[in-house]
């Protein structure tokens, strides 16, 4: 286990949920008592009424040894985009939905940070993706992501055609809703609700998975992380979109290549050494439970 040196905690809140302020003056009071140096985001300051103000994400990460994220999943991915510059360790409790990314929910906030003081929890290092965008033989946009790269339509345009070639080699060209390309840590998400497999957070490995294909016989397939995967918009009409961690998006054009890979950076997450992560696929997805039945305790 490494034992985080807590001196600076950067707080970045979820705006506008019922719960939000209550769980910030919880944890707000939980870190003054500890005697620790806080600050936090310029949209949380606005939430909570500071006056004074709040950071730039990029200086809050910059300047602390620890980021609470009190927000659901995508407050995480938000945040990780910015933290992986800093290389700043993340801490999520969820007021979200599934929260496969959050180490606790908002109703005992003190018990994971009484945790992190004593040094009982592990600090884990999540691949990123680097997905650079090129149109007209340069670099339109890069960006590092945390769960997955997507190429796919508008709600009412025609199937897509994506060429791939992984490590220059051609694979097929796909004819389908889009495409996922996802890391282990984003298989829990676009990616398992398209069908495709749910990878161990710390596997070595990449999926590609077809949305929709229009050959039933495409499967979603897995890389070593060492693959480039290159993929070349075919279709002439202009219903494509590139969609990073489903919050950044760009409108693709016929020729566009997109080339994707294991980014440099990662993102570091605090999580508990218990629940293991079938744990939280059991009790988040309800693997295994019949209608009215009552799950095992966990053990220990």
């Amino acid at each position: 286990m490494e034992r985080l040196k807590v001196e600076r905690v950067g707080i970045v809140l979820k705006p506008n949920h019922p719960r939000s302020l209550e769980l910030f003056e919880r944890v707000r009071r939980f870190l003054e008592g500890r005697r620790v140096e806080l600050a936090w985001d310029e949209a949380t300051a606005q939430a909570v009424g500071d006056r004074a103000g709040g950071r730039s994400r990029e200086a809050l990460c910059e300047w602390a040894s620890l980021v609470l994220v009190l927000g659901g999943d995508g407050t995480m991915l938000s945040v990780a985009r910015v933290a992986c510059d800093a290389g700043a360790p993340l801490l999520g409790i969820n007021l979200g939905g599934l929260g496969f990314l959050t180490s606790a929910g908002p109703d005992a906030p003190e018990e994971i940070l009484e945790r992190v003081f004593k040094g009982t929890v592990l600090v884990e290092e999540r691949m990123m993706l680097r997905a650079r965008l090129r149109r007209g033989g340069r670099v339109h946009e890069s960006h590092d992501v945390l769960n997955d790269v997507v190429i796919n339509k508008a709600a009412l345009a025609r199937i897509l055609e994506i060429e791939l070639r992984v490590s220059r080699s051609y694979v097929c060209t796909y004819r389908a809703d889009g495409l996922i390309i996802s890391t282990p840590t984003g298989s829990t998400a676009y990616n398992m609700a398209a069908g495709g497999p749910i990878l161990h957070p710390t596997m070595k490995a990449l999926v590609v998975n077809p949305i929709c294909p229009h050959t039933l016989t495409l499967s979603p397939v897995v890389f070593p992380d060492s693959s480039r995967f290159e993929l070349r918009v075919l279709t002439d009409h202009a219903d494509a979109f590139l969609s990073l961690d489903g919050q950044i998006g760009t409108p693709l054009a016929a020729g566009d290549m997109v080339h994707v890979e294991k980014s440099g950076r990662g993102t570091k997450l605090v999580r508990t050494p218990d629940p293991d992560p079938f744990e939280v696929l059991r009790t988040k997805l309800h693997w295994g439970e019949r209608p009215g039945s009552t799950p095992p305790p966990p053990k220990g």
